[in-house]
């Protein structure tokens, strides 16, 4: 996923940012990138898959949030 994760966002349901609904946003500080994990429960275990999804960010990304009409908003500072 990163070097330095730093925040979580679930993507909530509604197809409001397209299929991935329930799945999770990562936040990644070094790198200033988003990655999206799929997970899925397979009998009592989870299981699941790391994606590339926004990249090259003006600076470390710190905090991840779904707006209500479902954009992603992300947070980042210089600091550090």
């Amino acid at each position: 996923m990163g070097r330095s994760s730093t925040a979580l966002a679930v993507v909530p349901a509604g197809g409001k940012f397209g299929p991935f609904d329930g799945q999770l946003m990562v936040a990644e500080f070094t790198d200033a990138k988003v990655s999206r994990v799929f997970l899925e429960k397979v009998d009592v275990e989870y299981q699941g898959a790391t994606f590339p999804f926004l990249a090259s960010f003006a600076s470390g990304i710190v905090r991840l949030h779904f707006a209500p009409v479902g954009s992603l908003m992300v947070g980042m500072t210089s600091c550090g």
